[in-house]
């Protein structure tokens, strides 16, 4: 099960959410997601538990609670919400630390094309240019 922490001290790392998320069971994943271009946290990242009970029992703990002075709010990650399979941190970079042997590949969303230019074919079968 993968859960979502946000509101997390900017200091806080991989290996803080996985000291953190052990004492309630096993952790596969967690990350921390950075700014592309400052290289600063966004404070939020992901934590991915193989056992949902206590994936569930972490959340409600550590959810609205004091970590590293901050109030972080935990809550299940939009991936296991609408089980699209999308990871919610589209291409940003980040911070993981793996615990086991298994590595999850992340897919890029393509981004729209908006061609410049619209041919369009009138009536008389000729092309006439629309923007």
């Amino acid at each position: 099960m993968n859960l979502f922490i946000t509101r997390l001290n900017p200091e806080t790392t991989a290996d803080d959410l996985l000291k953190l998320f052990t004492h309630y069971g096993a952790v596969s994943t967690t990350r921390i997601i950075f700014d592309r271009l400052t290289g600063r946290s966004k404070s939020y990242g992901f934590v991915e538990m193989p056992n949902s009970n206590e994936a569930l029992e972490a959340m409600n703990e550590l959810n609205n609670s004091s970590f590293q002075e901050s109030m972080i709010i935990v809550k299940l990650a939009q991936s296991d919400i609408d089980d699209e399979g999308r990871n919610g941190i589209g291409n940003a970079p980040q911070q993981a630390l793996n615990v086991q042997t298994n590595h999850r590949v992340l897919k890029r969303t393509p981004q729209p094309v908006t061609p410049h230019k619209i041919l369009k074919t009138n009536k008389e079968g000729r092309n006439s240019d629309h923007r």
